[in-house]
Order: C-alpha cells, then structure tokens, then sequence
C-alpha cells in the first residue's frame, strides 16, 4: 500500500511546551473553534461564515494563531477581484506540557 503525505495535510499531534505559544491559544475560545475548522485550507471570509462571525473579528485571532505558529498558509485563490489567503492548522490536535 502506497501512502502519499498531502503537503498541506496537518501533522496528528504537536506538543506545546513554550508558554507564551500556549497561551496565544487558550487566550480566546473562538481560537480552538478556528484551529477545528482550518483541518483543510480556508479562508478567515469562510472560517467567519461556518462560525456565524463577522469577518474583522475572525480574521483578529487568525492573525494571531499565524504569528504563534498554529495556522500556516495554504495557498491563495482569487475571488471576484480580490485574493484571498488560505491557511490550514499546522496539527490536527495540540498538547500543552509543561517542560
């Protein structure tokens, strides 16, 4: 059996144990629906619309979790006259330890 690792496919696990990385992601709850949402590549506009957000507000925290590492491009698409970025989770779960 041949199994062919997707390049945008999120990793199972990743362990958290720098504190203020931790802490980018228990700050606000919205983050974790955000993580859940991004298994695939979306953008913050559909992310805000399966959440029932505006957009403003989503986009905040995906900026957040990108300069914390736990969303990653994934590629641009164009839609109508503007491009929009995707981004899709770095892990499918994460686990907070201490060092």
């Amino acid at each position: 059996m041949n199994l062919v690792m997707n390049a945008n496919a999120p990793a199972e696990l990743e362990c958290v144990t720098d504190g203020a990385r931790a802490a980018a992601l228990v700050q606000h709850p919205l983050r974790r629906w955000i993580l859940a949402g991004a298994r695939h590549p979306i953008s913050a506009t559909e992310l805000a619309l399966a959440l029932g957000l505006t957009r403003q507000r989503v986009n905040y925290h995906v900026r957040q979790l990108v300069r914390a590492g736990y969303l990653r491009p994934a590629g641009r698409r164009k839609k109508r006259n503007l491009v929009e970025q995707q981004y899709v989770a770095t892990a499918r779960g994460y686990v907070l330890s201490p060092k």
